[in-house]
């Protein structure tokens, strides 16, 4: 039990130094106040708001082709592409390529939706377009 001691200790003062950490007043802004609406221009808060709709269309096209209801996950990438319109000028004029891949990303996964390929590879690239619209 004595050769013990000295690792506890050594986990603990790790811990204490670990929660002591950050806590010396270095930054002196304060924490956000409000909702996001209220501190950020209106275009920012839209644009979330586009970005998590397109997303929960992704996620939710995803969840309809695992449970074999084609139809329903092909109005929702439909539904998603539609979300994502609003940004996609925005996003052309600055990354033109990041553009081109999720809009043509819409169009192949719906052409999988339709071919009914395996829910694996369609899971990954539903998940690839929601990662590039983060």
């Amino acid at each position: 039990m004595r050769r013990l001691a000295p690792a506890v200790i050594a986990v603990v003062t790790a811990a204490l130094l670990a929660a002591g950490c950050g806590g010396s007043g270095a930054s002196t802004a304060p924490p956000p106040k409000g909702p996001p609406s209220a501190r950020h221009h209106g275009k920012a808060a839209n644009y979330l708001t586009d970005i998590e709709r397109t997303r929960a269309g992704l996620v939710s096209a995803a969840d309809l082709v695992y449970i074999m209801h084609p139809v329903g996950a092909r109005n929702q990438v439909d539904a998603a592409s539609k979300a994502y319109a609003p940004l996609s000028a925005d996003v052309a004029a600055q990354i033109p390529a990041l553009d081109h891949e999720i809009r043509a990303a819409f169009g192949t996964n719906d052409e999988l939706i339709a071919r009914r390929a395996p829910f694996a590879s369609l899971q990954v690239r539903l998940g690839l377009v929601q990662g590039q619209l983060l």
